[in-house]
């Protein structure tokens, strides 16, 4: 082999090993929604991060009040983290409205909150900000607002009354354990399902991509030798 093709053989299997382990801990996360539980870090009184901070200023100002914080541990989807099967962990600010109905959990991952509504049907509303996915099966109804905290709140509400009635208002929440039980609900009956198409989109069609210009550099490598 000319030092060429053995530079490209050498970036092509990086590559390839590169994407593979990044997906296997990308998977881990997808895989593991539906059992993974966060733990209430409350009594820590963790600052936000600035990301976070900014949107929990906005909910303040829109009449939530802070309940506390969880954290979550999750495989590390980082270079480095994949290769040395790293766990990595995040901390999620949990928030509760005025008319305490609807919490919110504002997440640092990627700075976003999700806002849950609980009806009396064991149904459940959720909007989330700036990111998210548009859902609607029995049981949930998820949509994404891209524009400004406050449009979002007003989103959800109007989302709340549409599906309400005197038979099936939404359920008040007081606690830190309030949010866990509904968390652990949410995550059983719906994680893996609202997870399905950002993993799809993301972790799984990168990581074809990369192992598709790795195998053409491996190719390139290896065809004058077999010729």
């Amino acid at each position: 082999m000319s030092t060429t093709e053995v530079v490209m053989l050498v970036a092509g299997s990086g590559l390839a090993l590169f994407a593979l382990l990044r997906l296997r801990a990308a998977l881990a996360v997808f895989r593991g929604a539906a059992q993974r539980r966060p733990h209430d870090v409350s009594h820590e009184q963790r600052a936000p991060s600035p990301a976070a901070a900014g949107l929990i200023a906005a909910l303040v100002g829109l009449g939530f009040r802070r309940l506390g914080e969880v954290e979550m541990t999750l495989p590390d989807t980082s270079t480095l983290g994949a290769l040395r099967r790293r766990t990595a962990r995040h901390t999620a600010w949990v928030l509760l409205d005025g008319p305490e109905t609807t919490m919110v959990e504002v997440v640092d991952v990627v700075p976003m909150f999700s806002l849950e509504t609980r009806l009396a049907d064991d149904s459940i509303v959720q909007t989330t900000h700036p990111l998210g996915e548009d859902i609607e099966v029995p049981g949930l109804r998820a949509t994404a607002v891209e524009t400004n905290p406050a449009e979002a709140y007003d989103h959800h509400r109007r989302m709340v009354d549409a599906r309400a009635s005197s038979a099936i208002g939404p359920l008040e929440a007081h606690s830190m354990g309030d949010y866990l039980r509904r968390d652990a609900s949410y995550r059983e009956r719906f994680a893996t399902m609202f997870l399905r198409r950002a993993f799809i989109r993301g972790p799984l069609l990168s990581a074809a991509l990369i192992l598709i210009v790795a195998g053409g550099l491996i190719v390139l490598a290896v065809l004058p030798a077999v010729q």
